[in-house]
């Protein structure tokens, strides 16, 4: 008995469900079929206590050797399996039931519902709606009163039989202006008569969304003033971005400006010519429904509007939402504004004229493409040209800033000897594309660097100059730089006039006119010639030591023709004193500069523009489509050396013979003086 309860229990349960139905016939097999073996076990046991009273003890010893009733107790594993067959669910769910087609009449408050449902089993359907927003007062399923189940979610369920079934039901509205009719299972094909209502979320066929969103058409409670009444409406902002480029879009946000927790159902007006690209709004017929869930603050989506030459951009006057315009332009439009004046929004990152219009106020855009004016496309607004020279080989390099405003080929033309070591836009190398002597890059409209090196095999000539460089147009701010090795002496520079200047030619100048002016005195110890000698060596120091080695040698001759007895004691041995200083100093700087002539670097006195001995520098603010050639007369270091090594044997003789007057001017009268005694 106790497992007949159990067993009726299991079954019980599994009726009250609804996938019960798939599986009636089933359990009713299985139940005669686990009763039948209950009740032979019953009945053997019976029969074996029948036969304990006939027999007496020995049927006592034979009942202990049979197996009880207890043993043969299903187990609980066999159970579940029998649970689970019982209540698994049938092959057609979750689909086992449709809603081919369904019509909704409002009239009044009173709304009436006939829904087909096609079942492939008995099963429950929920109805449209939740309680919240109405409460059916009679259901009828083909004819007859229909099983409902109140579910938690809302909706009301209906038992329906396997085929086709007609359900009819009607109930209440709540009161309000607006309220939504949802799915939990959509109709195929809906229609709907309510005079007094308007309608989104339908197609144009019939088929429903998720769910409808009723707005009554006339706000109710007329007797009442405007502070008084219940049935208010959400209101929202449509927020227009109207982008004029090569392509035309338009970006539609309709922002909630009342608070959440109702929905929001209204119908948007496009624009002319107007195609909607995304989002989830539908448009027809030259407006757009837009829905807004109680939650929901905002909805977008994007359009596409043809190019015209004109757009007239119109306010509704629905009392549920305001309109904001915004107009975003390419430089390849003009626009003319008339009708309403547009603001300006100081915190916008942009300046754009931005509409806050009143219902019916009206904007008209004229569209214009701009004139092409005759011009340059392509500008190269800075442009640095070096060479590094070497023995056998050159190597170059040419940097141009430019700026396109139409992109396409930018060629350079170099020697045909030249050999294109790299190209790099902005920093990305390229490959080399070269038809003859041109190079050819391809270009972006905007700002962009262009490198470009190469070499030539070439041995260094004593006129070294650039290599001739070929541009499609002018160029601006033009540098170049020519890098000179240590090997060479620069003897002259030529090109544009900011850039380097030889200045040694001026300074020997300078020092033939002095030894002219120095060989003039009656004390002058040296003839021209040996003055001249000596101002050239000299120009390879600074002017200090210059000037000591000249004042020693005049000091020597005019000490040679004083007679000492003319001056005190005190200033006679400070006199020698000095002499002593200033032959020792001067010999020193005469060795100095021997050694460097004869291991250093001359020094030319390059200036101008920056530039150094080893780098010459030119600037020129403009240069035609071929690009100027500066060039630098050099020769090797060892002309200069050699002549530094003339020079320097002279000086020995010339200093040995110095020394030797200077000792005899030196010692004449005396060399030294201690408290008016000659020493």
């Amino acid at each position: 008995m106790l497992l007949a309860v159990l067993f009726a229990m299991v079954t019980g349960a599994g009726g009250l469900a609804r996938r019960l139905s798939s599986r009636s016939h089933a359990a009713g097999t299985t139940a005669a079929v686990l009763a039948a073996a209950l009740f032979t076990t019953n009945s053997a046991a019976a029969q074996d206590g029948v036969a304990q009273t006939a027999v007496g003890k020995p049927a006592v010893t034979e009942e202990k050797t049979r197996p009880t009733a207890v043993t043969v107790m299903p187990s609980p594993a066999l159970l579940d399996t029998l649970r689970q067959r019982l209540l698994k669910p049938d092959d057609a769910f979750p689909h086992a039931a449709d809603i081919s087609q369904a019509a909704c009449t409002i009239t009044g408050n009173q709304l009436s519902l006939t829904a087909t449902v096609h079942a492939a089993i008995s099963c429950a359907v929920p109805l449209p709606g939740r309680f919240a927003v109405w409460s059916p007062l009679s259901v009828f399923c083909n004819g007859e009163a229909a099983v409902a189940i109140r579910r938690s979610d809302g909706h009301l369920w209906v038992w329906v039989p396997e085929g086709v079934s007609t359900l009819t039901a009607t109930g209440l509205i709540t009161e309000s202006s607006e309220w939504v009719l949802s799915f939990q299972l959509a109709p195929r094909s809906l229609t709907v008569a309510a005079e007094d209502w308007l309608v989104t979320g339908l197609s144009a066929d019939g088929r429903p969304d998720g769910q409808l969103f009723f707005t009554r058409k006339h706000q109710q409670d007329t007797g009442q003033v405007a502070y008084d009444q219940t049935n208010l409406r959400g209101v929202v902002q449509i927020d227009r971005v109207l982008e004029v480029g090569l392509v035309w879009k338009l970006h539609t946000t309709v922002r909630r400006l009342s608070s959440t927790g109702r929905a929001i159902s209204l119908t948007v007006p496009l624009l002319p010519g107007e195609r909607v690209l995304s989002g989830e709004t539908r448009a027809a017929r030259g407006t757009t429904d837009v829905t807004l869930a109680p939650a929901a603050t905002t909805s977008t989506w994007e359009s596409e509007l043809p190019v015209t030459p004109t757009l007239r951009l119109v306010a509704g006057e629905s009392p549920q939402a305001v309109e904001r315009w915004s107009l975003v332009t390419s430089p390849v439009w003009n626009v003319r504004l008339t009708g309403a004046g547009p603001v300006y929004e100081p915190e916008a990152s942009e300046l754009i004229p931005v509409w806050h219009p009143w219902p019916g106020d009206e904007v008209l855009l004229a569209f214009e493409r701009p004139q092409s004016v005759a011009g340059k496309t392509l500008t190269i607004r800075g442009l640095g040209h070096s060479v590094n020279l070497a023995s056998r080989r050159r190597s170059s390099s040419l940097d141009l800033r430019l700026e396109s405003s139409l992109g396409g080929e930018f060629s350079v033309g170099l020697p045909a000897a030249a050999t294109v070591r790299t190209v790099e836009l902005e920093g990305r190398s390229l490959p080399v594309r070269r038809e003859g002597e041109r190079v050819l890059v391809g270009l972006q409209p905007g700002q962009q660097k262009l490198t470009i090196s190469w070499t030539t095999d070439e041995p260094l000539d004593q006129r070294a100059r650039f290599d001739a460089v070929t541009l499609p147009i002018d160029a601006a701010n033009v540098a170049s730089q020519m890098k000179i090795p240590n090997s060479r002496w620069i003897l002259w520079t030529s090109g544009p006039q900011r850039g380097p200047a030889v200045r040694f030619w001026a300074v020997l100048l300078v020092a033939v006119g002095l030894a002219g002016l120095l060989c003039r005195p009656q004390l002058s110890p040296l003839s021209f010639p040996e003055w001249l000698l000596l101002s050239i060596g000299l120009t390879q120091i600074s002017l200090i030591p210059a000037i000591m080695v000249v004042g020693w040698l005049y000091l020597l001759a005019w000490r040679g023709k004083r007679d000492p007895q003319t001056l005190g004691w005190f200033s006679f041995d400070l006199l020698q004193l000095l002499l002593v200083f200033l032959t020792i100093t001067s010999l020193v700087t005469l060795v100095i500069v021997v050694s460097r002539g004869l291991l250093g670097t001359p020094e030319m006195f390059i200036a101008g523009n920056g530039s150094s001995r080893d780098s010459l520098i030119w600037f020129s603010p403009t240069e035609g489509s071929e690009l100027g050639q500066p060039w630098a007369f050099t020769v090797s270091i060892w002309y200069y050396r050699l002549l530094m090594l003339l020079w320097g044997l002279w000086l020995a003789n010339a200093v040995i013979r110095w020394l030797t007057t200077g000792w005899r001017q030196f010692t004449a009268g005396g060399a030294w003086r201690w408290r008016g005694r000659l020493a």
